[in-house]
């Protein structure tokens, strides 16, 4: 076992991303993907790829049980103890009822970089008329009035069309009016082992969905399932450190997480899956970073 004092926050957070890169790989994503970063700031991606992160994430038990929640509570420890109520994106935004008016969502993630135009959204439904489960991702979707809110019409516009086919294998559904820039939509394939990630998936929709575009926070998808084979007691307390928010670029910091707290993995998962924290992802990152270097025999 190596010292502490031996990884500074830097080596920790950049052996994370390598890692990225070689899960990535795993995971049968293409060239066109490129992490940086773990919350999607400066990472590029393509809606086919994200999707099969989407599904790999909905493989994994506390990632499904995350994302199944409109809303939660972390409760944190340290020098200043408090709660902090969380709200999904997917789920309790004014907009998702979109979505869960027409299917049973049952979770995914958003990814939202204005100066981009990127409003996406993952999310994995279930729908009454097939007996199966549909993994949909849509990138840089339409504002209306300045607002993300198409990414959810979007999406249900592409599912809407991707049922037609799933029912009518013969059907063109090539021309739908999908109002995001792209799109796709596949069927849930059952759990696999690491050597079926690179199968073919069944897609029943897609537009562009190869076009490289930034995935936003749509790439802490990946953080999660990474973190998840790291960090396998959901109580384990990880404690915030200043340098670690020091590491997250000027302006996509929020003050949600302070040096010196205390949080458990499960409630770190919960902030950077539900509302998004970007400092959730970091911490979660750096202390995956310090386990790789330690677990090295």
């Amino acid at each position: 076992m190596f010292a502490d004092y031996m990884f500074s926050v830097q080596d920790c957070l950049s052996v994370f991303v390598e890692y990225m890169e070689v899960k990535a790989e795993q995971l049968g994503l293409s060239n066109n993907t490129l992490f940086r970063d773990p919350c999607g700031i400066a990472n590029y991606s393509t809606a086919r790829d994200m999707v099969r992160c989407l599904i790999r994430g909905y493989e994994c038990a506390p990632l499904r049980g995350a994302w199944s929640q409109p809303e939660y509570t972390v409760t944190l420890e340290g020098q200043i103890k408090r709660t902090l109520p969380l709200r999904s994106t997917v789920l309790a935004d004014k907009c998702s009822h979109i979505l869960t008016d027409a299917f049973e969502v049952l979770g995914g993630k958003t990814g939202t970089l204005t100066n981009y135009g990127a409003y996406n959204l993952s999310v994995i439904v279930k729908v009454p008329e097939i007996d199966e489960l549909l993994a949909c991702t849509v990138m840089y979707a339409d504002e209306d009035n300045c607002r993300p809110n198409n990414r959810f019409l979007a999406a249900k516009q592409a599912i809407t069309a991707a049922i037609a086919k799933y029912l009518d294998r013969e059907l063109d559904t090539s021309k739908t009016e999908v109002c995001a820039q792209s799109a796709i939509v596949c069927v849930v394939p059952p759990r696999c082992s690491v050597d079926e990630y690179h199968a073919e998936l069944d897609v029943l929709f897609e537009k562009n969905a190869s076009e490289r575009k930034c995935p936003a926070s749509m790439t802490k998808m990946l953080t999660a399932v990474i973190a998840l084979e790291y960090l396998t007691d959901p109580e384990e307390k990880i404690c915030v450190q200043q340098a670690v928010l020091d590491a997250i670029p000027n302006g996509f910091c929020g003050d949600e997480l302070k040096a010196g707290d205390m949080i458990t993995v499960k409630d770190a998962l919960h902030a950077m899956m539900l509302p998004s924290s970007n400092a959730a992802a970091y911490v979660l990152a750096n202390h995956v970073g310090h386990r790789i270097f330690t677990d090295v025999d």
